[in-house]
């Protein structure tokens, strides 16, 4: 059969086509080059569990897709799952990996977070341990042991329970409300010091930094009052005795200034003209001190030893 020109050029265009189809179903949707390796770097991460992650989940880098997980195998020691990356992204090898939900039906991806931005950066084989990985909490021992909460409280009780709870807060609707406003202003007002209690706090540091540096001085201090508080419980039937007769004391005190309350005044003020003429003489005063001394040894030497009487 021999076909004419016009049905060759369709059968070369229909094939034209076709691969042309081929090629972009198998490099843009199914990304067949990440398959196959090419413009990619191969990475694997060491987790404790898989956290629901799966083979085709995304992997971002700063919120933007960078690859695709294309493998998850069982290890001694956990999952391993393997990573396809775009090898035109510079992603430091200081990071974290964490699995991640995008949303609550639980497609899980894994999100690679750097702690630093600058290299080394991730190469073909590289590995992230486990160490370096955070998987979410599995749901269903969440659930079980929510459930198993609901599951202990008495059914019987909610209604007396119910009850209370109204009559405590039923009433004080207003007196809550001004609570939360109070609070939310206190907030406010805490947020405008912000700058100044940090100020504060790190003013506290020098003072902290002292007390850490003189705490030999105050172990020494607290020897010391130990030692104070030790001889004041071996004198404590002293300090009774004391403390017995203490009132009585100062009773008779008390009662003695009582009786010379009238008399005393004027002893004192007596007292004082003595002090007065004691000043006007100071001089005269002085050298008498100063020659009585040698008067009554003079005194004592002319002295006979024994009087008339036969006494010394």
């Amino acid at each position: 059969m021999i076909l004419s020109r016009f049905v060759r050029f369709q059968l070369v265009a229909f094939a034209v086509l076709g691969l042309v189809g081929l090629l972009v179903t198998t490099f843009v949707y199914i990304q067949g080059q990440s398959l196959v390796g090419v413009g990619r770097i191969r990475v694997t991460v060491d987790l404790p569990s898989a956290g629901g992650l799966y083979r085709f989940a995304n992997v971002t880098y700063r919120g933007v897709e960078v690859g695709k997980v294309t493998a998850v195998d069982l290890t001694p020691g956990g999952v391993r799952a393997t990573l396809s990356l775009d090898e035109d992204h510079d992603i430091p090898a200081d990071l974290e990996a964490h699995v991640r939900s995008v949303s609550a039906v639980g497609e899980q991806y894994v999100d690679l977070r750097p702690r630093s931005d600058g290299a080394p950066f991730l190469e073909d084989g590289a590995v992230i341990d486990a160490a370096d990985t955070i998987v979410p909490q599995p749901v269903g021992p969440m659930l079980d042991n929510l459930s198993a909460l609901v599951g202990s409280i008495p059914t019987g009780k909610l209604d007396d329970l119910l009850d209370e709870m109204h009559a405590g807060v039923g009433a004080v609707g207003y007196d809550l409300g001004s609570l939360l406003d109070s609070s939310s202003t206190l907030a406010a007002d805490a947020s405008g010091v912000a700058d100044r209690a940090r100020t504060l706090i790190e003013d506290t540091v020098p003072l902290l930094d002292s007390q850490v540096q003189s705490l030999d001085a105050i172990e020494e201090w607290t020897r010391s009052l130990a030692g104070v508080t030790g001889q004041v419980v071996s004198d404590d039937p002293q300090l009774r005795t004391v403390l017995r007769t203490g009132p009585g004391f100062a009773q008779e005190t008390a009662a003695l200034f009582d009786t010379v309350d009238l008399t005393l005044p004027v002893l004192l003020a007596n007292l004082t003209t003595v002090g007065q003429l004691a000043v006007t003489y100071n001089a005269g005063l002085e050298q008498l001190l100063v020659l009585l001394p040698p008067a009554v040894s003079m005194i004592q030497a002319v002295q006979p030893s024994r009087n008339a009487s036969g006494l010394g």
